[in-house]
């Protein structure tokens, strides 16, 4: 190994040691954990069993697909309750975001979150990934995990808002997932929603039902959001005029493109274009910024 590529490991070593996982062994019932605080954060997921945590004068109590978000510098115990004691997989990290982490504490001064057993999975998945990314030693291994460590927070802040409901059978997640092939295929065509339910033999209240419930936002939304995304890359080509980018997408009319545009982007088409497109001012501007810094 080359001297660079040891100073290279090292360093990652040393950055990511900011990370850490842990999926402990099963506690047994009765076990308790004396108080103590660090200076990590700290989020655990209860993967089985049950217990209680004393934090502050506060006394809180979780189990199977529970998460806790406990703040650096929280005094904290906990007790494994009977008759199972209880099992935690653990993450703990530096503070990064003061102002993202601060929404997790809903429940001060720790954060409370219950999952259906398919969101503690994915949970669980996030405990791994960063697990094999602090192993992994790979250029830019930081980063990688700090990335994990967000997905998971904005994770938990999103299941806060989003109503509970049972997860869909893996035949209607197929149904829907063909769903959404169908409409990436066919988002430049004069498509409804009503079309792509029939297209997948689902009247159209149960395929809005379904389909919001699996991707989070309505069929109507998500397609507007595809048609819009694929018109900003249309946009970027002077060829193309704003009334030929409208009509193939499938817009009824210049003017109902503009407005649905502009509703979403805060832009007309015509103005995004002129505020994004490549020009020879913005050439030689970044010449004259090259040039200055030599």
């Amino acid at each position: 190994m080359s001297t660079f590529e040891r100073q290279s490991v090292f360093h990652n070593e040393r950055e990511v040691s900011k990370y850490t996982v842990i999926i402990e062994p099963p506690y047994p019932p009765g076990w308790r954990m004396n108080p103590h605080r660090h200076i990590q954060c700290e989020l655990s997921l209860v993967k089985s069993g049950s217990c209680t945590i004393q934090a502050g004068e506060s006394t809180f109590r979780f189990q199977t697909n529970d998460v806790v978000f406990i703040p650096g510098g929280v005094l904290h115990d906990f007790y494994a309750e009977p008759p199972q004691g209880v099992e935690f997989a653990v993450v703990q990290f530096l503070p990064f975001d003061e102002e993202l982490l601060r929404h997790l504490i809903n429940n001060p001064p720790l954060g409370c979150f219950s999952l259906f057993d398919l969101s503690a999975s994915v949970f669980l998945e996030f405990c791994h990934k960063l697990q094999r990314e602090i192993a992994s030693l790979l250029p830019f291994a930081e980063v990688q995990c700090r990335a994990i460590i967000e997905e998971m927070v904005v994770f938990l802040l999103r299941g806060k808002t989003i109503p509970s409901q049972p997860p869909l059978s893996p035949e209607q997640r197929q149904l829907i997932e063909g769903a959404l092939r169908f409409m990436h295929e066919h988002s430049h065509d004069l498509i409804h929603v009503k079309d792509v339910a029939q297209t997948h033999g689902l009247s159209p209240q149960y395929f809005r039902r379904l389909f919001k419930q699996y991707v989070g936002v309505s069929p109507k939304q998500y397609l507007t959001t595809l048609k819009i995304q694929r018109s900003k890359c249309l946009l970027l080509h002077q060829e193309h005029s704003v009334t030929e980018v409208a009509m193939g997408l499938g817009f009824g009319s210049t003017q109902q493109f503009s407005k649905v545009f502009r509703k979403i982007t805060g832009l007309s088409p015509s103005l995004w274009r002129k505020a994004y497109l490549w020009n020879e001012k913005d050439e030689l501007s970044i010449r004259r910024s090259s040039a200055n810094r030599v």
